[in-house]
């Protein structure tokens, strides 16, 4: 399955009640419409400037881990209703032995696109081979820097030796399964929006598959506190625009704001926004499942939408929401993407 192109699709669609529409269709019709982002764990192997476990206070608080049959409850609930599972959303799941064995869960239940999201500095040979046997779709990479300076500097305990290493490691493995994408993740700031220009010298045109810049956004309590996006502004055309048309010539698809959407972090959602993102969107970790009033024990999908009545909701909603309504102080921290190919 190729998500990006569906992704297109869906955003394609400029009228929120259309695409609610499309929603409430898929769902009644028990048609795959979610994406779960699994966390196994709770931890990880770096401290890098712009996440939470850069805060020591946070570093306390973010922990846990799934027992073996809290991931087979969640499973068994959500998998066969899944677009896409993906492993690793607010940690390091490569420190996890059992990530192979997750991803061939997911393809028991036909999950269409497995997801590893990973800063990569564990992703061994051997291991990304055990998860491509067991069925893994994309591996998505994290980074901050594409020099030496920059990418330590900004992701303190990384290596970046290892990470030249990890590149010679996913080409070899393209060629081994072509098919196989491999996703880049760059968090962009005024600090490191010069280092982005380097991205393709480093992976060279043919290794990354999906490119996606995003701003960086102010997520409370971490070690990096500069969020001015006026020198990202400045350097918009000469870098980002220049990185987005040589994606473009080497066939990647590049996920990016526009120069107007640059400043669209948290902006208050509409009741369309919040309610698509709310039925699509499903976090498991240790301490949550799917959403509030969701028993992991107990529930499937089926019987929490029941139970909600959610397919009454959509449609009364979509007869007496108006697109322009926003949700007061509730807002998101996604942000408008362009999906360019």
């Amino acid at each position: 399955m190729d998500i990006y192109s569906l992704i297109r699709r869906i955003t394609s669609v400029r009228s929120p009640r259309l695409r609610l529409a499309m929603l409430w269709a898929a769902h009644v019709a028990r048609r795959r419409t979610i994406g779960v982002f699994i966390d196994p764990v709770v931890a990880c192997n770096l401290r890098c400037r712009m996440c939470a476990f850069s805060d020591a206070a946070q570093r306390k608080r973010l922990t846990g881990r799934m027992d073996d049959e809290a991931i087979s409850r969640a499973a068994r609930a959500l998998f066969h209703r899944a677009l896409k599972v993906q492993i690793g959303c607010g940690a390091e799941p490569t420190i996890d032995p059992r990530m192979p064995r997750i991803i061939a869960l997911a393809k028991e239940y036909k999950v269409p696109y497995v997801s590893v999201t990973t800063n990569g500095q564990l992703l061994s040979p051997s291991l990304l081979a055990d998860c491509i046997a067991a069925g893994l779709d994309e591996v998505t990479l994290s980074l901050h820097g594409t020099d030496r300076d920059t990418y330590e500097w900004f992701m303190p305990g990384a290596d970046f030796t290892r990470l030249e290493s990890l590149v010679v490691t996913l080409r070899n493995a393209k060629k081994d399964r072509p098919a196989l994408k491999v996703r880049v993740n760059y968090t962009v700031n005024a600090d490191n929006v010069e280092s982005l220009a380097g991205i393709f010298s480093l992976f060279g045109g043919d290794v990354i598959d999906i490119l996606q810049i995003r701003p960086v956004q102010n997520l409370g309590d971490t070690s990096y506190h500069n969020f001015d996006l006026g020198p990202v502004r400045q350097a918009y055309d000469r870098v980002l625009g220049a990185v987005a048309r040589k994606a473009a010539a080497l066939g990647v698809t590049c996920i990016m704001p526009g120069l107007q959407e640059l400043d669209m972090v948290a902006a208050p959602r509409s009741c369309f926004e919040k309610t698509f993102e709310e039925i699509t969107y499903c976090y498991v970790g240790p301490q949550s499942c799917y959403a509030d009033g969701f028993d992991a024990c107990t529930d499937t999908y089926e019987s929490f939408h029941r139970r909600r009545r959610t397919s009454r909701t959509l449609l009364r909603s979509l007869f007496s929401l108006r697109p322009d309504t926003d949700v007061g102080n509730n807002r998101t921290k996604k942000l408008n993407y362009t999906v360019r190919k």
